[in-house]
């Protein structure tokens, strides 16, 4: 029997069982049945697949990102990542179930974010900049900026995990030049100079590089 638990699907559904492997929920076949797949199964399948090329290409901010919301659990980051996305980052029906970007989350804590934030491209990359006047209990001016770029269509992102401190208000992303337009979703968090504390991330918008 399948349990869904915190968002992630795990035992036996139908002649699959899901169970994780090495910090990933990963799914299988078991046993010989001539019998289809119900859409139920297809769809827990297709967003088990989405899911997971999802976070695999974003593992380095996902592990840190998420570190401070399993600490002292018997869950993982990546776990705890699957579970918070399977509820908020896909969108549609199978079998037309896509990552709705906006919604993706790749860090989960407890100081504030910094909302006011722009992104635009550079000769370089993209360079993220920030109202250093806006202040927020819980916010410290050595925090340091965490920005992730990632690219759907070369299924990889650009990482930033200890980037300029709150009180510098910029920061920038290098990424390489390509022949043809690509798609880039960015997002930010803020982490505590000790790394006691980690802000959730923050959807700063889409660009084409």
């Amino acid at each position: 029997m399948a349990i869904l638990k915190n968002g992630v699907l795990t035992g036996k559904l139908g002649d699959t069982v899901s169970y994780p492997l090495n910090g990933q929920v990963v799914s299988r076949g078991i046993g010989i049945t001539k019998k289809p797949a119900t859409l139920a199964q297809l769809a827990v399948r297709q967003k088990t697949k989405l899911l997971s090329v999802l976070l695999r290409h974003a593992t380095e901010f996902v592990e840190l990102g998420f570190a401070l919301e399993v600490k002292n659990t018997v869950s993982n980051s990546y776990n705890r990542a699957t579970a918070l996305n399977w509820q908020s980052a896909i969108s549609g029906a199978y079998p037309d179930q896509q990552i709705d970007f906006t919604k993706a989350i790749f860090s989960k804590g407890d100081i504030p974010v910094n909302t006011e934030v722009k992104v635009q491209t550079t000769d370089i990359g993209l360079e993220f900049t920030w109202n250093t006047e806006l202040t927020l209990p819980g916010m410290k001016l050595n925090d340091h900026v965490m920005l992730i770029a990632y690219c759907p269509e070369k299924h990889h992102s650009f990482c930033i995990l200890d980037g300029a401190k709150r009180k510098e208000g910029v920061e920038n992303i290098s990424i390489p030049r390509y022949h043809e337009k690509i798609t880039v979703h960015t997002y930010v968090a803020f982490i505590a100079s000790d790394r006691k504390h980690i802000s959730d991330s923050l959807y700063t918008g889409t660009l084409l590089w």
